[in-house]
């Protein structure tokens, strides 16, 4: 291995751009925190990596920040399998295969905070404390979260429990198609009836009407039954929701190395 390519696994905090670098979570404002701060570090956090960019007036600007989970979640490239990255990689050059940190905290435990992960393009929650991947963001205002709704879906074999690679999952007019995981996700969605429609090759189709109520991303798990088991109901399990209150339109900053 030759000196290049050792040398593009060596972390470099004094460099923000540095797309090696990994950080803990940590906002020290209460009005954005979610009511904990997260885990501070001595140059190797999100808000000193965030401070970092503002105070070199990166870009020329001055205002960048953490995306929100659905700003993030947004630029997930959901036709690229497993092991990824899941994203447009001519737009986002070294991104990781490996998740990233959002701004957003869980409303369930605020110890958490929201990420996602650009090997599967899966949206889940974490302790403040890991150190994880971050990329920044800017324009747009701040305002309500309105009526946006995202779905995670997982759809299995109900029998086997294994994951069904390549399955059509359509909401409204939205669709999309389940990665080697089994795993999609839908946005842009509002709050609103939807029928949602569930399909794989070999198996038996569902359909059902979403009442989605509120705002906020629900993680839902269907399981369908191989054709000739089409007695059977399809297993549909609604495992979380959260709801967010912030949102914006922005830009974001890939992490770049330098030199």
């Amino acid at each position: 291995m030759g000196d290049e390519d050792q040398s593009r696994w060596v972390q470099n905090y004094s460099d923000p751009h540095d797309a090696d670098n990994t950080y803990t979570w940590y906002d020290s404002n209460p009005a954005t925190n979610g009511g904990y701060a997260g885990t501070p570090g001595d140059g190797t956090d999100t808000e000193d990596f965030i401070r970092a960019l503002n105070s070199a007036h990166f870009g020329g600007y001055s205002d960048w920040r953490l995306p929100t989970v659905k700003e993030l979640s947004t630029i997930v490239n959901y036709s690229i399998s497993y092991p990824g990255p899941t994203i447009g990689t001519a737009y986002f050059p070294n991104t990781a295969a490996s998740w990233y940190w959002s701004s957003t905290t869980s409303v369930t435990n605020t110890a958490n905070a929201w990420y996602v992960n650009f090997d599967f393009g899966t949206v889940y929650s974490n302790y403040k404390n890991p150190a994880g991947y971050v990329r920044a963001v800017r324009g747009g205002q701040y305002g309500p979260l309105g009526d946006l709704v995202i779905l995670s879906l997982n759809v299995k074999n109900a029998s086997t429990g294994d994951a069904i690679p390549g399955a059509t999952v359509v909401v409204g007019s939205q669709s999309g198609q389940t990665n080697a995981s089994g795993q999609v996700t839908i946005s842009g969605l509002s709050t609103g009836q939807y029928n949602l429609q569930v399909s794989a090759s070999g198996f038996t189709s569902h359909t059902e009407v979403l009442n989605l109520n509120q705002p906020g991303t629900f993680f839902l798990s269907y399981g369908l039954n191989k054709t000739e088991d089409s007695h059977d109901r399809p297993v549909v399990t609604d495992v979380i929701s959260y709801v967010s209150n912030r949102s914006k339109k922005a830009f974001f900053l890939n992490n770049i190395e330098y030199g």
